[in-house]
């Protein structure tokens, strides 16, 4: 559902707005494992929050085409994958760590304070600085590689 309506999503928060509220939809689904474990709530959250991280992945993915020259867009998306997909084992491993050492609550407690850590970010990211780094990559285009 958020892959079919990112744009929507793009237009009604802004692409700022969006990057916040992924990351707080994550921070709801820690904090809903820890305080109502339940089937029936977190398989709501899930899907919410799926919904909300489909939409940020069109969206930022498009941003990240935009402002990737041509002939870079393979290493960076390789890259993108190595970091994003290659930590999740290194993530799981921790995760199990804690979990083993101080209890599964320990672990979705870190994983809220992680991402209520990123929450600042949006002070950086914000729609304006977007559609300047869109903008100056679009003047340079043209512009062939060294």
């Amino acid at each position: 559902l958020g892959t079919v309506a990112a744009s929507r999503f793009e237009a009604v928060l802004g692409r700022a707005n969006l990057f916040v509220a992924c990351i707080a939809s994550l921070l709801v689904t820690d904090l809903v494992w820890i305080v109502v474990p339940q089937p029936v709530a977190i398989g709501i959250v899930l899907a919410l929050v799926s919904t909300v991280g489909g939409a940020f992945n069109v969206v930022f993915g498009s941003i990240r085409q935009r402002i990737v020259p041509n002939h870079l867009l393979g290493r960076v998306m390789a890259s993108f994958r190595v970091i994003s997909w290659g930590s999740m084992p290194i993530g799981a491993l921790l995760g199990g760590i804690v979990a083993q050492s101080f209890g599964l609550t320990a672990v979705f407690i870190g994983a809220a304070i992680i991402h209520l850590c990123l929450l600042p970010s949006r002070l950086i990211l914000t729609d304006e600085f977007m559609a300047q780094v869109e903008a100056h990559a679009a003047a340079n285009a043209d512009v062939p590689a060294a």
